[in-house]
């Protein structure tokens, strides 16, 4: 189920939802496109979007479906929701919806042919999964990309950076938000692997399980390219403000010294493809 700390993290893609849709969205889209080709989607099909963010799969998808389908996409970030319902207005997209809710407690009951999500499965993978499974008619088909728990270039090497310089006795707050975020590292982590999460996915109900691991390459160039993606999460821009000048000083020439120039980074990604 959703950990406590949960709500702390919901207000944080919130605080940040424009950086986020600037700098982060863009690197999203090619795996936003093969998590849509992956569910095979068809004129006039109904698709549910779990973890919808500002909408880069959800308007992916509503290209697929044309305008006699329907696509719905659910966050639990008023920010980011905001601005994904301001872009489905200037794109004229009446067969989209985007709704508030929580992904752990999914409502639907055999509403949808296909269901899909781009990066954006949150901790409590278990509810989820059979959420989306509950939702789906059958032989609905099922797409989601998601993080693997390998080291991740770019986010794992910040994150140790910014370690080595965070405030070691932080106000309240953000030592609250430390804690939301520890616990949702370990939550994801547990799923992070083919195996286990091939296994969740069996025990939510689903059929013809496939998941393959992929790389996705990520070109920065040089490290503020990187840095200014990396802060578009709101718990690594709080901890880098809360540092008094000469220690964000000294992570600024760390990450300077770390990447001089160009860089390509290597994200590893799962991909699962299922029915219901």
């Amino acid at each position: 189920m959703t950990h406590a700390g949960e709500p702390l993290i919901h207000q944080e893609y919130t605080r940040m939802a424009l950086l986020y849709q600037e700098r982060v969205v863009p690197r999203f889209v090619p795996i936003a496109r093969r998590t849509v080709e992956e569910a095979r989607l068809e004129p006039g099909q109904r698709v549910l979007d779990v973890g919808a963010g500002t909408g880069l799969a959800t308007f992916l998808a509503a290209e697929a479906v044309g305008p006699k389908g329907e696509v719905v996409g659910l966050d639990a970030s008023e920010g980011q929701l905001g601005i994904a319902e301001g872009l489905r207005q200037l794109r004229g997209l009446g067969q989209v919806r985007f709704t508030r809710g929580d992904a752990t407690r999914l409502a639907f009951a055999g509403e949808f042919d296909a269901a899909i999500s781009n990066l954006g499965i949150p901790p409590g993978f278990p509810p989820v999964l059979a959420g989306m499974h509950r939702a789906m008619r059958p032989p609905g088909r099922l797409s989601i990309a998601e993080w693997t728990s390998d080291r991740q270039d770019v986010f794992d090497d910040l994150r140790e950076a910014i370690a080595r310089h965070v405030v070691r006795d932080p106000p309240p707050e953000l030592a609250a938000l430390r804690q939301a975020v520890q616990a949702r590292r370990g939550q994801l982590d547990a799923m992070g692997s083919a195996a286990t999460f091939g296994q969740a996915l069996r025990a939510a109900g689903f059929q013809q399980v496939e998941v393959r691991p992929f790389t996705h390459e990520v070109r920065f160039e040089g490290w503020r390219g990187a840095y200014g993606f990396a802060m578009s999460w709101g718990s690594r821009e709080q901890e880098v403000r809360a540092m008094p000048a000469p220690e964000r000083e000294a992570l600024h020439a760390e990450l300077a010294e770390r990447w001089p120039g160009p860089f390509t980074a290597r994200w590893r990604i799962l991909h699962a493809t299922a029915t219901a």
